[in-house]
C-alpha cells in the first residue's frame, strides 16, 4: 500500500514538469546570485555583517521555499484521498507517510546541492567540521519546513487557503528568528514566539558554527574608530553567546 501511494504521489507532484522547471531555475538564478554577491568574502570586519545576512538568507530561503511549496499538496488530492479512505483501502498514516518520502527527494535533494555549492563560493568559514555542521543544519530545517507544510497542508481543504496561510506562518516565525529584532528587545508578553520558530534555532545554530572562535582582521581604520570586533564578541552582539 505504501509503495502504491508513493508512485500516486510521485506522478501527481511531478505531473506538471513546467513548474518544477520554473522552480529549479529560479533556486538555480538565487543560488548562484547570493554567491557572486558574497563571493569569496573575506574575514574582516565588514564580512561580519556580510557573513550574518547570508546565513540569515539561507534560513528564511529554507523555510519558505519547502513550507510554501508543500502547504498545497494535501488539498489538491484530498477529495480522491477521502472517498478511498471511507472505502477503507488505507489509513491517514501510510498516506502522510508516502507523501513526506515522495516530497524529500524534490525538495531536500535540489537544496543540498545548492547549499553545498553556496557554502564554498562564498567562502564561509573553512574547516570539515564546519562545513558538515552547516549542511546538516540546512537539512534539519529543510525536514521541518517539510513537515510544516505538510501540517498546513493537512488543515485547509482548498489549495488557496493553504498557500495563503503559510506565508502568514513562516512570516511570523521569521520576525523572531533574532535578525530583524534583538532577542534582548522582544517584549516579554510576546516572547514566547521565538521558542517555536525554528527559523531561529537555525539561524543561531549557522551563526555559532560561522562565529564561535573565529578570528577577524581588523584594518588601521578599524583600529581607529575603536572597531575590532572577533567572533565570540559578535555573537555576543546578535544575544547569542549563550546558545
Amino acid at each position: 500500500t505504501l509503495l502504491l501511494l508513493a508512485r500516486r504521489s510521485w506522478k501527481e507532484q511531478t505531473r506538471d514538469k513546467t513548474a518544477l522547471i520554473i522552480k529549479y531555475a529560479l533556486n538555480t538564478f538565487f543560488t548562484l546570485m547570493f554567491s557572486f554577491v558574497y563571493f569569496r568574502m573575506p574575514f574582516d570586519q565588514t564580512s561580519l555583517q556580510d557573513r550574518t545576512g547570508i546565513l540569515f538568507f539561507q534560513a528564511m530561503n529554507q523555510a519558505f521555499g519547502s513550507s510554501i511549496g508543500i502547504s498545497q499538496v494535501i488539498p489538491v488530492q484530498l477529495k480522491v484521498v477521502r472517498r478511498e479512505r471511507a472505502a477503507g483501502l488505507y489509513g491517514s498514516l501510510p498516506y502522510f507517510l508516502a507523501t513526506f518520502l515522495t516530497v524529500i527527494p524534490l525538495e531536500a535533494v535540489p537544496q543540498l546541492v545548492y547549499t553545498i555549492a553556496l557554502y564554498f563560493l562564498t567562502g564561509l568559514r573553512p574547516g570539515v567540521s564546519h562545513v558538515f555542521t552547516f549542511v546538516g543544519i540546512m537539512m534539519l530545517e529543510n525536514f521541518v519546513a517539510i513537515g510544516l507544510g505538510l501540517v498546513l497542508s493537512a488543515s485547509f481543504k482548498e489549495p488557496e487557503m493553504a498557500g495563503q496561510i503559510a506565508p502568514a506562518v513562516v512570516v511570523l516565525f521569521l520576525m523572531f528568528s533574532g535578525y530583524f529584532l534583538n532577542e534582548a528587545s522582544i517584549p516579554v508578553w510576546i516572547g514566547w514566539i521565538k521558542y517555536i520558530s525554528f527559523i531561529r534555532y537555525a539561524f543561531q545554530a549557522l551563526c555559532v558554527n560561522e562565529f564561535r572562535g573565529g578570528t577577524f582582521t581588523c584594518s588601521e581604520d578599524d583600529l581607529a574608530i575603536g572597531r575590532c570586533v572577533q567572533g565570540d564578541q559578535w555573537l555576543q552582539q546578535l544575544n547569542f553567546a549563550e546558545v
